[in-house]
Protein backbone atom coordinates (compact mmCIF):
# COMPACT_ATOMS: atom_id res chain seq x y z
CA UNK A 1 0.00 0.00 0.00
CA UNK A 2 1.69 3.30 -0.93
CA UNK A 3 2.11 6.05 1.70
CA UNK A 4 -1.13 8.40 0.45
CA UNK A 5 -3.07 5.01 0.71
CA UNK A 6 -2.32 4.44 4.48
CA UNK A 7 -2.15 8.46 5.32
CA UNK A 8 -5.88 8.32 3.22
CA UNK A 9 -6.88 5.77 5.46
CA UNK A 10 -5.88 7.15 8.79
CA UNK A 11 -7.35 10.51 7.68
CA UNK A 12 -10.82 8.74 7.42
CA UNK A 13 -10.45 6.51 10.92
CA UNK A 14 -9.24 9.69 13.06
CA UNK A 15 -11.97 11.58 11.72
CA UNK A 16 -14.44 9.08 12.17
CA UNK A 17 -13.04 8.37 15.87
CA UNK A 18 -12.36 12.13 16.44
CA UNK A 19 -16.27 13.05 16.00
CA UNK A 20 -17.39 9.95 17.81
CA UNK A 21 -15.76 11.29 20.90
CA UNK A 22 -17.82 12.71 23.69
CA UNK A 23 -15.73 15.78 23.15
CA UNK A 24 -15.74 16.15 19.43
CA UNK A 25 -11.78 16.64 17.80
CA UNK A 26 -9.76 16.31 14.27
CA UNK A 27 -6.23 16.20 14.59
CA UNK A 28 -4.72 19.71 13.69
CA UNK A 29 -2.18 17.83 10.96
CA UNK A 30 -5.20 17.34 8.44
CA UNK A 31 -5.47 21.19 8.50
CA UNK A 32 -3.03 21.23 6.16
CA UNK A 33 -4.19 19.89 2.40
CA UNK A 34 -2.82 21.76 -0.41
CA UNK A 35 -5.77 25.18 0.19
CA UNK A 36 -4.83 25.06 4.13
CA UNK A 37 -1.25 25.17 3.50
CA UNK A 38 -1.51 27.66 0.85
CA UNK A 39 -3.78 29.84 3.33
CA UNK A 40 -1.32 29.30 5.97
CA UNK A 41 1.26 30.41 3.92
CA UNK A 42 -1.04 34.03 3.78
CA UNK A 43 -1.54 33.50 7.77
CA UNK A 44 2.16 33.84 8.42
CA UNK A 45 2.04 36.88 6.84
CA UNK A 46 -0.78 38.76 9.15
CA UNK A 47 0.71 41.81 11.36
CA UNK A 48 -1.42 39.61 14.40
CA UNK A 49 0.76 36.45 13.61
CA UNK A 50 3.52 37.90 15.35
CA UNK A 51 5.27 34.16 15.42
CA UNK A 52 6.82 33.84 11.78
CA UNK A 53 8.24 37.58 12.51
CA UNK A 54 9.53 36.46 15.92
CA UNK A 55 11.68 33.51 14.53
CA UNK A 56 12.44 34.49 10.92
CA UNK A 57 14.35 37.43 12.90
CA UNK A 58 15.76 34.93 14.89
CA UNK A 59 16.96 32.41 12.47
CA UNK A 60 18.77 35.24 10.71
CA UNK A 61 20.76 35.96 13.88
CA UNK A 62 21.49 31.92 14.72
CA UNK A 63 21.82 30.17 11.44
CA UNK A 64 25.36 31.78 11.09
CA UNK A 65 26.53 30.70 14.03
CA UNK A 66 24.62 27.21 13.43
CA UNK A 67 26.57 26.85 9.78
CA UNK A 68 29.66 27.64 11.65
CA UNK A 69 29.53 24.81 14.47
CA UNK A 70 28.66 22.21 11.82
CA UNK A 71 30.82 20.27 9.13
CA UNK A 72 30.93 21.20 5.38
CA UNK A 73 28.82 18.23 4.61
CA UNK A 74 25.35 18.06 5.96
CA UNK A 75 21.98 17.39 5.91
CA UNK A 76 18.97 19.10 7.12
CA UNK A 77 15.66 17.16 8.23
CA UNK A 78 12.69 19.24 8.82
CA UNK A 79 9.83 17.74 10.02
CA UNK A 80 6.60 19.08 8.78
CA UNK A 81 8.50 21.36 6.60
CA UNK A 82 5.25 23.08 4.75
CA UNK A 83 6.14 26.39 3.67
CA UNK A 84 9.56 27.29 2.93
CA UNK A 85 10.06 30.76 4.38
CA UNK A 86 12.15 29.79 7.40
CA UNK A 87 14.27 27.29 5.19
CA UNK A 88 15.27 29.82 2.69
CA UNK A 89 17.06 31.29 5.75
CA UNK A 90 19.01 28.27 7.29
CA UNK A 91 20.07 27.36 3.65
CA UNK A 92 21.28 30.33 2.87
CA UNK A 93 23.87 30.09 5.68
CA UNK A 94 25.16 26.79 4.56
CA UNK A 95 27.40 27.46 1.43
CA UNK A 96 29.09 23.82 2.30
CA UNK A 97 27.74 20.15 0.47
CA UNK A 98 24.18 20.24 1.99
CA UNK A 99 21.04 17.62 1.77
CA UNK A 100 17.93 18.95 2.39
CA UNK A 101 15.29 16.41 3.45
CA UNK A 102 11.79 18.40 3.93
CA UNK A 103 9.01 15.65 5.01
CA UNK A 104 5.42 16.66 5.34
CA UNK A 105 1.73 15.33 5.66
CA UNK A 106 0.67 16.93 1.93
CA UNK A 107 2.46 15.42 -1.16
CA UNK A 108 1.54 18.79 -3.37
CA UNK A 109 2.95 21.37 -0.64
CA UNK A 110 6.21 19.31 -0.24
CA UNK A 111 6.49 18.55 -3.96
CA UNK A 112 5.92 22.63 -4.76
CA UNK A 113 8.39 23.48 -2.05
CA UNK A 114 11.09 21.05 -3.43
CA UNK A 115 10.30 22.35 -6.57
CA UNK A 116 10.99 25.96 -5.90
CA UNK A 117 13.89 25.62 -3.68
CA UNK A 118 15.65 23.37 -6.41
CA UNK A 119 15.93 26.60 -8.43
CA UNK A 120 16.78 29.17 -5.93
CA UNK A 121 19.60 26.50 -4.39
CA UNK A 122 21.01 24.91 -7.07
CA UNK A 123 23.85 23.70 -4.73
CA UNK A 124 21.42 21.50 -1.99
CA UNK A 125 20.24 18.19 -3.35
CA UNK A 126 16.63 17.74 -2.42
CA UNK A 127 14.73 14.51 -1.12
CA UNK A 128 11.08 15.21 -0.64
CA UNK A 129 9.64 12.81 1.95
CA UNK A 130 5.90 12.43 2.32
CA UNK A 131 4.90 11.21 5.38
CA UNK A 132 3.40 12.08 8.65
CA UNK A 133 5.88 13.18 10.75
CA UNK A 134 4.25 12.12 14.51
CA UNK A 135 3.90 8.23 13.07
CA UNK A 136 7.55 6.11 12.76
CA UNK A 137 9.22 6.29 9.59
CA UNK A 138 12.42 5.33 8.24
CA UNK A 139 14.79 8.83 6.71
CA UNK A 140 16.42 8.42 3.39
CA UNK A 141 19.98 7.12 3.98
CA UNK A 142 22.81 9.83 4.43
CA UNK A 143 26.51 9.73 3.74
CA UNK A 144 28.70 8.41 6.37
CA UNK A 145 30.28 11.96 6.79
CA UNK A 146 27.02 14.45 6.73
CA UNK A 147 26.39 16.01 10.09
CA UNK A 148 22.56 15.65 10.97
CA UNK A 149 20.69 18.80 11.58
CA UNK A 150 17.05 17.99 12.44
CA UNK A 151 14.66 21.31 12.05
CA UNK A 152 11.64 21.87 13.34
CA UNK A 153 10.36 25.82 13.63
CA UNK A 154 7.08 27.41 13.74
CA UNK A 155 6.65 26.22 17.30
CA UNK A 156 4.52 23.55 15.32
CA UNK A 157 5.38 21.45 18.47
CA UNK A 158 3.11 23.32 20.68
CA UNK A 159 0.71 21.56 18.48
CA UNK A 160 1.45 18.43 20.59
CA UNK A 161 0.36 17.62 23.91
CA UNK A 162 3.02 17.03 26.58
CA UNK A 163 3.12 13.27 25.81
CA UNK A 164 3.30 13.59 22.36
CA UNK A 165 5.95 16.44 22.25
CA UNK A 166 7.99 13.99 24.36
CA UNK A 167 7.62 11.33 21.81
CA UNK A 168 7.76 13.11 18.90
CA UNK A 169 11.34 14.35 20.06
CA UNK A 170 12.47 11.19 21.45
CA UNK A 171 11.31 9.51 18.10
CA UNK A 172 13.74 12.22 15.96
CA UNK A 173 16.68 11.21 18.61
CA UNK A 174 16.13 7.63 17.67
CA UNK A 175 15.80 8.77 13.57
CA UNK A 176 18.72 10.99 13.38
CA UNK A 177 22.42 9.99 14.01
CA UNK A 178 24.11 10.26 17.68
CA UNK A 179 25.57 13.43 17.10
CA UNK A 180 23.18 15.02 15.52
CA UNK A 181 21.76 18.24 16.90
CA UNK A 182 17.98 19.90 15.93
CA UNK A 183 17.07 23.73 15.97
CA UNK A 184 13.25 23.83 17.58
CA UNK A 185 10.94 26.67 17.57
CA UNK A 186 8.75 27.29 20.59
CA UNK A 187 6.38 30.29 21.52
CA UNK A 188 6.69 31.43 24.97
CA UNK A 189 4.03 31.97 27.34
CA UNK A 190 3.04 35.87 27.68
CA UNK A 191 0.73 37.33 29.96
CA UNK A 192 -0.77 39.40 26.71
CA UNK A 193 -4.22 37.21 26.19
CA UNK A 194 -5.49 39.65 23.03
CA UNK A 195 -1.90 39.10 21.26
CA UNK A 196 -1.99 35.91 22.18
CA UNK A 197 -5.54 35.43 20.73
CA UNK A 198 -5.25 37.44 17.61
CA UNK A 199 -2.47 35.86 16.50
CA UNK A 200 -5.18 32.59 15.82
CA UNK A 201 -8.02 34.58 14.87
CA UNK A 202 -7.11 37.85 13.03
CA UNK A 203 -9.03 41.12 11.65
CA UNK A 204 -9.30 39.43 8.13
CA UNK A 205 -10.75 36.12 8.77
CA UNK A 206 -7.83 34.23 6.99
CA UNK A 207 -7.00 32.24 9.96
CA UNK A 208 -10.73 31.17 10.10
CA UNK A 209 -10.46 30.12 6.61
CA UNK A 210 -8.20 27.93 7.21
CA UNK A 211 -9.85 26.17 10.03
CA UNK A 212 -13.20 25.37 7.72
CA UNK A 213 -11.01 24.43 5.18
CA UNK A 214 -10.42 21.34 7.18
CA UNK A 215 -14.28 20.55 7.02
CA UNK A 216 -14.05 21.34 3.03
CA UNK A 217 -11.64 18.74 2.57
CA UNK A 218 -13.38 16.00 4.95
CA UNK A 219 -16.56 16.98 2.40
CA UNK A 220 -13.98 16.42 -0.50
CA UNK A 221 -12.12 13.30 -0.06
CA UNK A 222 -14.52 11.55 2.82
CA UNK A 223 -17.62 11.98 1.37
CA UNK A 224 -18.91 13.93 4.33
CA UNK A 225 -22.00 16.88 4.02
CA UNK A 226 -20.25 19.62 6.14
CA UNK A 227 -22.39 22.97 5.81
CA UNK A 228 -19.14 25.14 6.31
CA UNK A 229 -21.73 27.94 6.71
CA UNK A 230 -23.00 26.46 9.98
CA UNK A 231 -19.68 26.76 11.73
CA UNK A 232 -17.47 29.32 12.94
CA UNK A 233 -14.38 29.72 14.02
CA UNK A 234 -13.09 30.19 17.62
CA UNK A 235 -9.93 30.46 19.38
CA UNK A 236 -9.46 31.11 23.43
CA UNK A 237 -6.71 31.49 25.30
CA UNK A 238 -6.99 28.91 28.23
CA UNK A 239 -4.74 30.04 31.00
CA UNK A 240 -4.63 26.79 32.83
CA UNK A 241 -3.14 24.99 30.33
CA UNK A 242 -1.12 27.39 28.77
CA UNK A 243 -2.26 27.11 25.32
CA UNK A 244 -4.62 28.82 23.01
CA UNK A 245 -7.42 26.39 21.94
CA UNK A 246 -9.29 26.35 18.80
CA UNK A 247 -12.70 24.82 17.60
CA UNK A 248 -15.15 24.79 14.94
CA UNK A 249 -18.56 25.92 16.64
CA UNK A 250 -21.47 24.39 15.63
CA UNK A 251 -24.35 27.19 15.16
CA UNK A 252 -26.96 24.95 15.00
CA UNK A 253 -28.24 21.82 16.05
CA UNK A 254 -27.59 19.83 13.09
CA UNK A 255 -26.68 15.99 11.62
CA UNK A 256 -23.84 15.51 9.52
CA UNK A 257 -22.92 12.61 7.42
CA UNK A 258 -19.22 11.09 6.88
CA UNK A 259 -19.01 8.14 4.71
CA UNK A 260 -21.31 5.49 6.80
CA UNK A 261 -21.42 7.45 10.06
CA UNK A 262 -23.61 10.46 11.26
CA UNK A 263 -22.74 12.96 14.13
CA UNK A 264 -25.12 14.82 16.18
CA UNK A 265 -24.06 18.51 16.74
CA UNK A 266 -25.76 20.36 19.15
CA UNK A 267 -25.94 24.57 19.26
CA UNK A 268 -22.74 25.90 20.74
CA UNK A 269 -20.52 22.31 20.28
CA UNK A 270 -17.23 22.15 19.13
CA UNK A 271 -14.70 20.35 17.43
CA UNK A 272 -11.54 20.91 18.59
CA UNK A 273 -8.82 21.27 15.85
CA UNK A 274 -6.06 22.52 17.13
CA UNK A 275 -3.89 23.56 20.70
CA UNK A 276 -0.71 25.90 20.69
CA UNK A 277 0.90 25.44 23.70
CA UNK A 278 2.97 28.42 24.79
CA UNK A 279 6.64 27.18 26.90
CA UNK A 280 8.29 28.84 29.80
CA UNK A 281 12.27 28.21 29.58
CA UNK A 282 11.99 25.74 32.44
CA UNK A 283 9.16 23.64 30.58
CA UNK A 284 11.20 23.86 27.53
CA UNK A 285 14.41 22.06 29.39
CA UNK A 286 11.98 19.61 31.10
CA UNK A 287 11.05 18.62 27.53
CA UNK A 288 13.94 18.54 25.68
CA UNK A 289 15.53 16.91 28.47
CA UNK A 290 13.13 14.03 29.13
CA UNK A 291 13.49 12.97 25.45
CA UNK A 292 17.07 12.50 24.98
CA UNK A 293 18.40 16.48 24.67
CA UNK A 294 19.97 19.26 25.84
CA UNK A 295 19.95 23.07 24.81
CA UNK A 296 23.09 24.10 23.76
CA UNK A 297 22.33 27.40 22.69
CA UNK A 298 19.16 29.46 22.93
CA UNK A 299 17.73 32.76 21.13
CA UNK A 300 14.90 34.87 22.52
CA UNK A 301 13.28 37.97 20.62
CA UNK A 302 14.28 41.22 22.18
CA UNK A 303 10.04 41.70 23.05
CA UNK A 304 10.54 37.68 25.01
CA UNK A 305 7.64 36.55 22.06
CA UNK A 306 9.53 33.43 20.63
CA UNK A 307 12.87 30.93 21.37
CA UNK A 308 15.08 29.15 18.96
CA UNK A 309 16.63 26.23 20.63
CA UNK A 310 19.24 24.88 19.50
CA UNK A 311 19.71 20.96 20.72
CA UNK A 312 22.01 18.19 21.19
CA UNK A 313 21.87 14.70 22.11
CA UNK A 314 22.38 13.94 25.93
CA UNK A 315 25.69 12.09 26.24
Amino acid sequence: MSTKAIIDRQFYADVVGGLSSPNKTIPSKYLYDEAGSALFERICELDEYYITRSELSLLETCAPHIADDMADKVQIIEFGSGSDLKIRTLLRAFTGNVTYVPIDICAEAVQQSADALSKDFPHVHIIPVTNDFTQPFTLPPSSDDAEQLGFFPGSTIGNLNEKEGQRFLHQAAENLDDDASFLLGMDLQKDDTHRLEKAYDDSEGVTAQFSLNLLTRINRELAADFDVSRFRHRARWNEKRGAVEIYLVSLQAQKVRVGDHVFDFAEGEGIHTETSRKYTLEQIEELTTSAGWIVKKRWIDDKTLFSVNYLERVT
